[in-house]
């Protein structure tokens, strides 16, 4: 007897879940330098696989991996393929790229974050990412993003919600950084 379509499917995509975990547990270089490279090849031709490995690189504190954690923050939200006769879209994981960016610094992450916070396809989950990570980097110039952010929360009546709650309270520290002791 032959395994169901549906079980290779899972199969395979738990068999994917494991190289990738274990190649970034790995942690060298070479090893994550080459499963952002079959994530990239992957990215155009077997989005299924390249969801399962961005999903396990996003959470990688490697600054090896900090350019392909950008490229993730800032391109599309949703992947999407076909699994057997249903079609599948489910969001990249840009949340846990900007959380790990916020760790990470370095040139290039205040901007990649502030796209993150004005795209308008960004989830809840997301813009609270961005804007935790942003706190964590402590960087001034992030405010009028972080600003920006706030209001267009307030304008979609999510101002109570947690992406509202994580803008305000980066916005406080950074004025708080920002603001010079009085003589």
């Amino acid at each position: 007897m032959l395994p169901s379509k549906r079980f290779l499917t899972w199969n395979r995509r738990s068999t994917i879940t494991f190289a990738a975990r274990s190649l970034v547990e790995i942690g060298t270089p070479e090893a994550l330098n080459g499963l952002v490279d079959l994530c990239k090849e992957a990215r155009a031709s077997d989005a299924e696989k390249a969801f399962e490995i961005a999903r396990k690189l996003a959470k990688c504190k490697s600054p090896v991996v900090k350019d392909f954690l950008i490229d993730l923050v800032r391109g599309p939200a949703k992947a999407q393929w076909k699994d057997g006769r249903r079609d599948v879209n489910v969001p990249w994981p840009r949340a846990d790229a900007a959380q790990t960016l916020g760790e990470i610094g370095g040139p290039g992450v205040r901007l990649a974050l502030e796209y993150l916070l004005s795209d308008e396809e960004a989830s809840l989950a997301e813009l609270a990412s961005a804007a935790s990570a942003l706190q964590k980097l402590g960087d001034p110039k992030a405010v009028p993003a972080l600003e920006g952010a706030l209001a267009r929360l307030r304008a979609t009546g999510h101002l109570g919600s947690h992406a509202a709650n994580s803008v305000e309270a980066a916005l406080k520290k950074l004025w708080t950084a920002t603001e010079t002791p009085a003589p």
